[in-house]
């Protein structure tokens, strides 16, 4: 093969590369934007088993022509070519998985547009490496805000390490370097560690003006009063989702009580009570995590899981908590406590809450009206799929899809978890094994479960990686429905969906017969 002037590679000259590919499979188009990527490449940089194990990573990727032009994107957005190709051929496996990125998500690919070195990092062992455990998240984010000193740009820091970390997660998602149970470990992770850091904001911030929260115990000893953020639903079972709210929780020890007045130095501020404290404390937290800046937010949060929703208090008090849970609480408040776990704050309040919580969810006999409460829950998860057509296309609350498994793992656990201390169990995943061993799932049923919520679970991921929104819904536009169908190994959207159809029939036909059955023992 012959060289342009200057060494450069020629349209032409690639063209003769994959002459012998059908003409469907290399389009003309391929060719010529393959061309502009390596305009700046010289062939003693960037040989041709290089540029064929590149081409080959974009032709089976679920949209060469996307991956194509996400591609010339970011090169449009960097100024060293030399440096940029040098990288790449020290790591050209990693890279394939990035032009496999760039292929699937317009949202991780955006970040790599606003953020260039993100790459260098990726490639430098992020990508392909262990995880990072939760100790070293929360060290590196605690590092980057050890000098901040207002709220946008301790927000900003935040963001920008969220982001860089589900670059990271959903790269390693996408190429096959993280199953789900790893992925959805590592976004629960990466939230804790958020959680934990700006807490430590929040809590710097207010202690420098109304000093630390006290009170007196039953023996009249002065004691710090401690607050904790209680985790529910996918964070609280360490099973979060790719773009997922968080549903959190606040706790502090004592409603008696007040703050020192004193900073950490010594010097006099205005004392509160303990209560406006962790309500502040609470406000502040939820702004700092969820705030929305130029490049998007860290993380959702949704308080609505508190005792008495959106009306009730943002923190509230352990014996506060004890009080409402006795008296108020209704079966599916409950049912949600089966998540609840301590994500950031004090531990040992958590744990306090933790024990406080635990009989009211596992009782060790259901009664007639527990029973009715839990009817009508499923009753509710019908009504909720009135629209036949969502009930089909709904990757969370359709027929046989997420909601159901869940409720399938939960129901057994409320009921039998009281005598059975094995089944209280957070992790669905890791739930399962244990409802099988105690004979409340056959190994067949366990499999069905076990396997359908993890391609539902990779479905949802990738939907929502696809433009970085909160959505569990198929797509109806031909072009994302062959992205999906090829990420799920199918060549056609039919294919797929067929599949989609075939498993989540499956599961509800397992939702139905749990409820015959139990209608026909409670009989």
């Amino acid at each position: 093969m012959t060289q342009e002037p200057g060494g450069l590679y020629s349209a032409a000259q690639l063209a003769a590369l994959f002459q012998a590919e059908p003409a469907e499979v290399v389009e003309a188009r391929f060719v010529a934007d393959l061309a502009q990527v390596l305009r700046h490449a010289h062939p003693t940089q960037v040989p041709l088993s290089m540029v064929r194990c590149l081409a080959q990573a974009v032709l089976t990727s679920v949209d060469p022509a996307r991956a194509m032009q996400h591609w010339l994107r970011y090169l449009d957005t960097i100024t060293d070519h030399g440096a940029f190709w040098r990288l790449v051929g020290g790591a050209v496996e990693a890279f394939s998985a990035i032009l496999r990125l760039f292929a699937s998500s317009q949202f991780l690919s955006s970040l790599l547009w606003r953020r260039p070195p993100l790459l260098d990092w990726l490639l430098a062992g992020a990508l392909e490496g262990p995880s990072p455990t939760p100790r070293a998240l929360q060290d590196e984010l605690a590092q980057h805000l050890a000098t901040v000193t207002d709220d946008s740009h301790a927000g900003a820091v935040i963001r920008a390490f969220t982001q860089q970390h589900l670059l990271r997660i959903g790269a390693r998602d996408l190429s096959g370097l993280a199953d789900v149970a790893l992925t959805t470990a590592d976004l629960s992770a990466v939230a804790d560690s958020v959680l934990q850091a700006a807490l430590d904001v929040c809590h710097r911030w207010l202690m420098a003006r109304h000093g630390a929260p006290t009170y007196h115990d039953a023996d009249g000893v002065l004691r710090p009063c401690g607050f904790c953020v209680i985790g529910m639903g996918k964070l609280g079972g360490y099973e979060l989702n790719f773009s997922s709210d968080i549903d959190l929780m606040y706790v502090y020890t004592s409603y008696e009580g007040h703050t020192s007045g004193r900073t950490p130095e010594g010097q006099p501020v205005e004392p509160i009570s303990n209560h406006e404290y962790c309500v502040t404390l609470a406000r502040r937290l939820t702004t700092l995590i969820g705030g929305q800046g130029p490049e998007g937010h860290a993380f959702r949060v949704d308080l609505r899981l508190r005792p008495e929703g959106t009306q009730g208090q943002l923190a509230l008090s352990l014996p506060s908590y004890e009080a409402y849970y006795a008296r108020l609480a209704q079966p599916w408040e409950r049912m949600a406590l089966i998540k609840a776990r301590t994500v950031a704050g004090d531990r040992d309040l958590g744990e306090a809450f933790a024990m406080l919580v635990r009989p009211f969810v596992y009782q060790r006999h259901l009664d007639a009206e527990g029973l009715r409460h839990i009817r009508a829950m499923k009753h509710q998860i019908d009504v909720q799929l009135a629209d036949r057509a969502q009930s089909r296309t709904h990757v969370k609350l359709g027929l046989g899809g997420i909601r159901e498994i869940e409720f399938l793992i939960q129901l057994p656990q409320l009921l039998y978890g009281g005598r059975q201390a094995a089944l209280q169990e957070p992790h669905s995943l890791r739930a399962l094994p244990k409802l099988r061993e105690a004979g409340l799932l056959s190994a067949e049923v366990e499999g069905t479960l076990r396997d359908t919520y993890c391609y539902l679970r990779r479905l949802e991921h990738y939907l929502q990686m696809e433009q970085g929104a909160q959505t569990h819904t198929l797509p109806r536009q031909a072009a994302q429905q062959i992205r999906v169908a090829r990420h799920c190994g199918h060549r056609t959207w039919e294919a797929f969906y067929q599949e989609y159809l075939e498993r989540t029939a499956t599961v509800h036909r397992i939702f139905l017969a749990l409820f015959q059955e139990d209608e026909t023992t409670h009989a």
